[in-house]
């Protein structure tokens, strides 16, 4: 069975119209120059491979690499280098066992301990050693709603195969898309792709994916910045298997002494808060964030320059997308510090990566949602004023009338936006 049918979460989401569109650009036809024992490949061989690729079972070690130059911020971290929101800076390495979609387990190791997700089945647990706490939860019987699991805090991905979904993503005639010969990753014989923005505003210089060989699996993603040799993200296998788990590996039972909760499948499985699925479609099929299910080559006025008078469940505008591929900016409105604290289950978004879900923990995170950004610089313009973050993957732009601007582009091209009609969000 394909990856693309085993796992919806690690998708490969570049629709043969858009490959077509590459191919035609005539930016992937150069041929690897392979090393002994693998064969001459094209671009778009691989990237055929690479969307058919069948992996039912494998284990390893992955090494992620964060170097996005995050300016010092009251970040807080309960649990340091085990802690799964850490993964957004430093070094971190996490261990992987997967068995088809509903046998999956990841171990983030840390110096105090260890953050484990385990999936067996129906049974969802989440564990920390160092607090030697833990949460499970019995998923719906419905596969198509258990499948996905939820994103860590920090929101960078947690192996190569996510990593390389969310290129493919971006994948459209905006990306030149050629190869650089070959590579040995985790000790194993790999093809390099190389994704390159065609538009010299995006904050990403190029993207590089490493290809198994043999499996045409990623084994390696690179992310470097414009102006930056070495990447400021890395996500890679230093050591993979690709036979079947032994079966003990998805079996956990809470220690003496631990501090276990139970709890319901909450909205990171299956629809969310406001109605939608995992694929963000809302009731009536409509996808999340107004693209209304089209194509990434078709996104239509929307994708483009937004859509007023589009209302969420709240009755509040919906985020808009404006601009195209990598230079792209999102808009949309900010949780407030009150609103953060206040939400009932505030701070278990990411339940199925250890948060409580309790009134302190809630309290907890909108005071860290505050020392956040009364940290961030101030800035203004004839758009307005507010707080900026930049790093060297992409900029953040909070408003001070409440909305944020989020792309991998400067500063200035937010700000260009911020003053855009389409981008105001008028509630």
């Amino acid at each position: 069975m394909s990856m693309l049918t085993t796992r919806p979460w690690l998708r490969w989401a570049a629709p043969a119209s858009v490959l077509v569109a590459v191919l035609a650009a005539g930016s992937a036809t150069r041929l690897l120059a392979a090393e002994p024992g693998l064969p001459e490949r094209s671009a778009s061989d691989l990237l055929v491979k690479l969307q058919t690729a069948e992996v039912s079972s494998f284990s390893g070690t992955v090494v992620e690499k964060a170097d996005l130059g995050l300016p010092s911020l009251p970040l807080n971290t309960r649990r340091g280098s085990s802690d799964l929101a850490s993964l957004a800076d430093g070094t971190h390495t996490l261990r992987l066992w997967y068995d088809g979609p509903e046998r999956l387990r990841m171990a983030l190791m840390g110096t105090l301990g260890e953050s484990d997700v385990i999936r067996n089945g129906r049974d969802l647990w989440t564990w920390h050693s160092e607090e030697n706490t833990a949460t499970h939860t019995r998923l719906p019987a419905s596969t198509d709603r258990a499948e996905k699991p939820p994103v860590h805090p920090s929101g960078l991905p947690s192996n190569p195969q996510e990593a390389a979904d969310r290129v493919l993503d971006a994948l459209d005639p905006s990306t030149k898309v050629t190869t650089d010969g070959t590579a040995r990753v985790a000790g194993r014989a790999a093809y390099e792709l190389v994704f390159t923005p065609r538009d010299s505003q995006s904050l990403v210089r190029q993207v590089r994916i490493a290809l198994d060989g043999e499996k045409f699996v990623p084994l390696r993603v690179q992310v470097h910045a414009d102006g930056e040799q070495a990447p400021a993200l890395e996500v890679g296998f230093t050591q993979v298997s690709f036979t079947k788990p032994d079966a003990s590996q998805f079996e956990f039972q809470p220690p003496p002494g631990a501090k276990v909760t139970e709890e319901q499948p909450g909205r990171s499985w299956g629809r969310d808060h406001k109605g939608r699925d995992h694929k963000g479609r809302d009731h009536e099929g409509n996808a999340r964030g107004g693209h209304e299910g089209k194509g990434k080559g078709d996104h239509g006025d929307e994708a483009k320059g937004g859509r007023e008078g589009r209302r969420g469940a709240a009755g509040r505008a919906r985020p808009v997308v404006i601009g195209d591929g990598w230079t792209s900016v999102l808009v949309a409105r900010a949780p407030s510090p009150e609103d953060v604290a206040a939400r009932p289950g505030a701070g278990d978004e990411h339940r199925g990566w250890g948060r409580d879900g309790d009134r302190a923990d809630g309290q907890r995170t909108g005071d860290q949602l505050a020392g956040v950004l009364g940290a961030l610089p101030k800035v203004s313009g004839d758009w307005g004023s507010g707080r900026l973050l930049k790093t060297k993957l992409f900029s953040v732009l909070l408003v001070e009338d409440g909305r944020m601007l989020v792309g991998a582009v400067s500063p200035e091209r937010l700000y260009e936006v911020a003053a855009a009609p389409k981008a105001q969000l008028n509630d």
